[in-house]
């Protein structure tokens, strides 16, 4: 299964100040995302999430904190010269179908692009309060957006799945 992830371990508490290092995790997408496998890529190099210290210089937005994979923390890159990342070989945008398939990228990289993008998603969707209509901000407590308005507090969406097999 896709959340089997062992011998990694997964974090998703929430870090006010993390610090973004040369050996983070950076997620780019780039297409539809609205649905993994709805037209929706992931930034690949050389078979893998590129790390900080491979695509720093054509970032153009702060990172955004998301998760922690072992010792490893894990950034949203949200804007990208996309010029720069074209001259450099071994960045390839894939398919989330494409990555899920593909034996070279890592397994549970495939389970922490998957989470990132549901968090990319719900950023993209929660920019506006549903009580005010106020511009959300993000919390600087807790992984949530707050209406500095009304005081509406928006979190991530939890939506479980059970799949059972009938015999």
């Amino acid at each position: 299964m896709i959340h089997e992830i062992a011998p990694h371990i997964f974090n998703n508490c929430f870090k006010k100040d993390a610090v973004i290092r040369v050996d983070s995790l950076c997620f780019v997408f780039e297409g539809e995302q609205e649905r993994a496998f709805g037209g929706g890529q992931v930034l690949t190099f050389e078979g893998h999430i590129p790390r900080y210290s491979e695509i720093k210089e054509m970032l153009l937005s702060d990172p955004e904190y998301l998760f922690m994979v072992d010792e490893c923390d894990c950034f949203l890159i949200g804007k990208y010269d996309k010029e720069a990342l074209g001259r450099h070989a071994g960045f390839v945008f894939r398919s989330f179908k494409d990555v899920r398939n593909v034996q070279d990228i890592p397994k549970y990289e495939h389970f922490l692009a998957m989470t990132a993008l549901q968090l990319s998603n719900w950023f993209k969707r929660n920019r506006f309060c549903g009580c005010c209509g106020g511009e959300l901000i993000k919390s600087d407590k807790e992984r949530a957006l707050v209406c500095p308005a009304c005081k509406n507090t928006v979190y991530p969406k939890i939506a479980p799945a059970v799949t059972v097999a009938i015999i």
